[in-house]
């Protein structure tokens, strides 16, 4: 559309019987697979600014585009457990935010944030050996950028990721890259 400012809001609801997941009774036991009822309730807000059909298409700013997801997990049961390794494990809140903008001529940028926070834990490991001790996850953001190079007949670009190079745990026990680099291009 041609719309300078953009806006929805979603909301959705999961009903869920019979949900299938691995779990962990106690930090001495192995996971075994359990059952559950659980709904999971949600909104979903995004919102888009296109800046040239504000400004004019001379405008350095393209987009900005902005959106947030809110999770709310019920469950049916009083089933006590230590470890889930699906279903209790989710992202709560996710925000994000993308800037885009030219820099000169045919070379531009594109600016992408990303905070996240999910419940549950992951087990420790120290030398290879469980602990026991369940870490919960804890919010984390990163920092991703883009820049390209865009002809008619081809594109060469190069994005920079986790420009802080921050530590975090997404999912699991695996401790996810620091910053790290990539190029690459399409020609037509």
């Amino acid at each position: 559309s041609n719309a300078a400012f953009n806006a929805t809001v979603r909301g959705f609801m999961h009903r869920g019987k019979d949900m299938i997941d691995w779990v962990m009774s106690s930090a001495d036991d192995k996971y075994h697979s359990a059952n559950f009822r659980l709904n999971n309730v949600g909104v979903e807000a995004l919102a888009n600014v296109s800046f040239p059909q504000i400004f004019g298409p001379r405008c350095l700013l393209q987009t900005l585009s902005l959106g947030y997801t809110y999770i709310h997990q019920k469950r049916f049961d009083d089933v006590e457990v230590f470890k889930s390794n699906y279903a209790l494990d989710y992202l709560r809140h996710k925000f994000t935010a993308n800037l885009s903008h030219r820099i000169v001529s045919h070379l531009s940028a594109s600016w992408n944030l990303r905070w996240q926070d999910r419940t549950g834990g992951y087990i420790e490991y120290v030398e290879h050996k469980a602990t026991g001790n369940l870490i919960e996850y804890k919010p984390y953001a990163v920092l991703d950028l883009k820049v390209q190079w865009t002809r008619p007949s081809y594109q060469l670009w190069a994005s920079i990721n986790n420009l802080t190079n921050h530590t975090y745990y997404d999912f699991g026990n695996i401790p996810q890259p620091g910053i790290w680099m990539m190029a690459g291009g399409s020609f037509r």
